[in-house]
């Protein structure tokens, strides 16, 4: 968006809308990832809040891969990610190689780029996001539904959801849970 837009409450949308979605600004996100993403509006609809909580994806992640012949490896360290032909191919666990079309990592970007052992000179310029989450559970809920807002003009946080409407287990008997997230621009935050 900069320097190309000049007005200051869509470049805030902008910031707002990865902030959520990336934890990076807008000026740190190819706009070609941001078009994908509202191209894909229409068909899976906006962002939200998962019945069952961050769980509930895992869960239903693995059961796809599951059910499409794949499977999960847990509790076995990996020692690097196998590279051939600059695309991944597998990993190695202890000495075996297990070969994979496609590798998940949950580590944080440095983490993942040391198990990469300068295979991939690309993965080395890509810019880690950063992101902060703020809970909140006051006596009575902000909004009157479990929708993202963006907050466009705040510093920090990017926008908050009311969670405990869409799932009321989240929060106790009488409070909601309202989750914050933002990009922090300062490393002393």
């Amino acid at each position: 968006f900069y320097p190309y837009i000049k007005n200051e409450l869509v470049c805030g949308i902008a910031d707002s809308f990865c902030g959520w979605s990336f934890s990076l600004m807008s000026s740190e996100v190819p706009a070609r990832h941001v078009v994908k993403i509202l191209h894909n509006i229409p068909k899976y609809g906006m962002p939200g809040v998962v019945m069952g909580g961050c769980s509930s994806i895992c869960d239903g992640l693995a059961s796809v891969i599951e059910s499409e012949g794949g499977s999960i490896h847990t509790c076995s360290e990996v020692k690097r990610i196998l590279v051939k032909n600059r695309e991944v191919c597998g990993v190695l666990v202890g000495n075996n190689k297990v070969e994979a079309d496609i590798v998940v990592s949950n580590i944080g970007h440095d983490a993942t780029v040391k198990l990469l052992d300068g295979q991939m000179e690309c993965a080395t310029e890509m810019k880690p996001s950063e992101g902060i989450k703020f809970c909140i559970s006051p006596t009575r809920t902000l909004t009157d539904s479990p929708s993202i807002v963006f907050t466009p003009h705040m510093r920090v946080v990017c926008g908050l959801v009311d969670v405990s409407l869409a799932d009321p287990s989240f929060a106790p008997e009488g409070k909601s849970l309202i989750m914050a997230h933002g990009v922090p621009h300062s490393p002393n935050l």
